[in-house]
């Protein structure tokens, strides 16, 4: 079963499983297509968050691809600034780099 809010990226990822790809393989196809027909939802700049279960293994595997803080991101020079917290909009120094292809 592979679920997802587009049907053409369930679809490629049933066709991943359907020729004897893992989970994990129909997620990244499925993942490609809403790059395509989703790019405002999701896309490889954004975060991964994922457990995977390998068979044979006794435990999952957990993924944190969460974005971390760019290089502008410097606290001290934010505060020298008369910023109190972290902008959200505005200031692209402070953007975080995207976790799914760092």
């Amino acid at each position: 079963m592979v679920c997802s809010v587009d049907h053409l990226a369930s679809q490629a990822g049933v066709g991943v499983l359907a020729d004897g790809g893992s989970a994990a393989d129909a997620a990244v196809a499925a993942s490609a297509v809403l790059a395509v027909t989703s790019p405002h939802l999701c896309g490889m700049g954004g975060d991964l968050f994922a457990l995977v279960h390998t068979p044979g293994e006794a435990a999952p595997t957990a993924l944190n691809a969460s974005g971390r803080a760019g290089s502008g991101a410097d606290p001290d020079r934010l505060r020298g600034e008369g910023k109190a917290a972290m902008p959200f909009r505005g200031d692209l120094r402070s953007a975080p780099v995207p976790g799914c292809v760092d």
